[in-house]
């Protein structure tokens, strides 16, 4: 089922929480990503529990579970901040050139903070993840 535009913010900051504890339960109980998983439907709230039922959702959270939670954190903080910013310089944006410019800017800072997520993350990104479909929309390069 495909996410509201207006959820999008709040379901990556859920996403994130979810991988976030997990990466905990991994290092606590000295257990892989799948089975940190298990261990964290037992007590996740309905909502969680949910989005981990996603298929997609799921491979993504495991996935992106290799990187340390802190790393992740502010990888998916600056990311989210570039298309802030984006957004906002587009819209301040009053000739082409500052469009142009606003969007090469966009361009570097979110690729940058892509390309250091695949480094950490064995070279991969979420799959079918926000950060997939970033990576594709600002083109972006290793």
């Amino acid at each position: 089922m495909p996410i509201p535009p207006e959820a999008i913010p709040g379901t990556i900051a859920a996403i994130f929480s979810i991988a976030a504890s997990i990466k905990k339960l991994m290092t606590k109980n000295n257990v892989d990503s799948n089975n940190a998983i298990d261990l964290f439907k037992t007590t996740a709230a309905p909502r969680d529990r949910q989005l981990l039922s996603d298929p997609v959702i799921h491979a993504s959270v495991s996935q992106i579970t290799v990187i340390s939670e802190p790393l992740l954190e502010q990888l998916a903080k600056e990311a989210q901040n570039c298309e802030d910013l984006h957004i906002k310089s587009r819209q301040e944006a009053t000739t082409f050139i500052s469009k142009t410019t606003a969007d090469n800017d966009a361009s570097q800072c979110i690729c940058s903070v892509l390309r250091d997520l695949r480094r950490f993350n064995n070279g991969e990104l979420p799959p079918e993840s926000i950060f997939v479909r970033w990576w594709q929309s600002y083109q972006c390069q290793m």
